[in-house]
């Protein structure tokens, strides 16, 4: 996968609506399901219904602590975004 975000500048960079929707994302990943923000929550933010994930009902929750820990469990958090992102390489 390709993380649109890539290309934003700064420390700690936020994206724009303008941006989110110019990059227009095929997958978004959720990693906020944990404090109650939903897939379909995501879905119905406003002029997002025009995204190619939302379209194709592509948001995946994501337990954030297997990605964002460094630790064994990354292992974990690589095979979950694997089976998510590119579920042909996973037998």
């Amino acid at each position: 996968g390709e993380n649109i975000g890539a290309k934003l500048k700064g420390d700690y960079p936020q994206i724009s609506q303008e941006e989110l929707l110019a990059q227009n994302p095929a997958i978004i990943l959720l990693g906020d399901g944990a404090y109650g923000i939903s897939a379909d929550q995501v879905a119905k933010r406003a002029g997002w219904s025009t995204l190619q994930a939302v379209k194709n009902n592509k948001i995946f929750v994501v337990d954030d602590n297997l990605v964002s820990r460094p630790g064994p469990r990354l292992i974990e958090g690589l095979e979950t975004l694997t089976k998510l992102i590119h579920p042909e390489l996973v037998k």
